[in-house]
């Protein structure tokens, strides 16, 4: 029998696959969650940095880096310029300068450095000062479409599937919390619901000083919620919307949230709430299962 030959950019591809599946089926579905959640924060503080062309820009490169390797891009440093290339590709690709402009170019690296990093060589030819001048020709993308798509690609390195038993193992290790007073571990599975419901905190002064408060926000919307405020190690669901800009309402949740007697459900039946609104409703980009 014949052994067949492969190549060895298949065979890097092959391994990282293999590699890749490997560490997806060793994640639990906590750490699943809590990733997707890392990738997102690290999207945003990126977005945050984002300027105009001709502006004073700082791009947020350390969170920007943390994204990329979560993706498994390959660095590739040369010259002054640091690229970035996807899992397994050989130029020309897609090709990434971490810049403040975060520009893509479907090209090779010589090319991304003679445009970004020419030497005076390179500069002499007037067809290579024209293409330094305009890059349109290889620029796929910048600044936010690059950072929509680099967080596309870390979200697709996850298992994005919930089960009914990841639900009750959530639920577990909340009950588990509370009874514990373990204000900081109640609060870490309160996070990841609110991930998966899509709730959101509200604004100022809604939210408690030792504690947290997540729920469903449209516009000047918001609730039903969940509360919990650590001092006291009480938890309830507030089944209640109410209108942000509207004085009396934002009081009259905050009475509802301090209540010593606070209505159905509380405590530990407060899981099986969220465990019920995720099934009614999991927030994208997770999937019932």
């Amino acid at each position: 029998m014949g052994v067949t030959e492969i190549a060895l950019p298949e065979l890097i591809d092959l391994l990282r696959n293999i590699v890749q599946s490997t560490q997806e089926a060793a994640m639990t579905f906590t750490e699943r969650v809590e990733l997707k959640m890392r990738i997102d924060a690290l999207a945003r503080r990126v977005g945050r940095s984002l300027r105009p062309a001709g502006t004073t820009r700082r791009l947020d490169r350390e969170a920007m880096r943390s994204l990329l390797k979560i993706g498994g891009f390959q660095q590739h440093l040369a010259r002054d310029v640091e690229m970035y290339l996807p899992a397994g590709a050989t130029p020309p690709c897609d090709i990434m300068v971490l810049d403040n402009d975060l520009p893509v170019y479907h090209t090779t690296i010589a090319d991304v450095l003679m445009r970004k990093s020419p030497t005076v060589k390179e500069m002499i030819s007037i067809r290579n000062a024209v293409k330094i001048l305009n890059d349109s020709a290889v620029r796929v993308r910048t600044q936010k479409e690059t950072l929509q798509h680099i967080q596309a690609v870390c979200l697709d390195t996850l298992d994005l599937n919930v089960t009914q038993n990841d639900l009750d193992d959530q639920a577990l290790d909340g009950r588990a919390a509370l009874d514990g007073h373990d204000a900081e571990l109640v609060m870490a599975v309160l996070r990841r619901f609110a991930e998966l419901t899509g709730f959101s905190p509200p604004p100022q002064p809604i939210q408690p000083a030792q504690g947290c408060v997540f729920g469903q926000r449209r516009d000047k919307r918001f609730g039903p919620s969940v509360a919990y405020l650590g001092d006291a190690n009480a938890l309830r669901w507030i089944d209640l919307e109410i209108d942000l800009g509207d004085r009396s309402e934002v009081e009259t949740y905050i009475q509802k949230l301090t209540s010593p007697h606070p209505t159905q459900p509380y405590g530990a039946a407060v899981f099986d709430r969220l465990v019920h609104q995720v099934r009614q409703h999991c927030a994208a980009p997770w999937r019932m299962r």
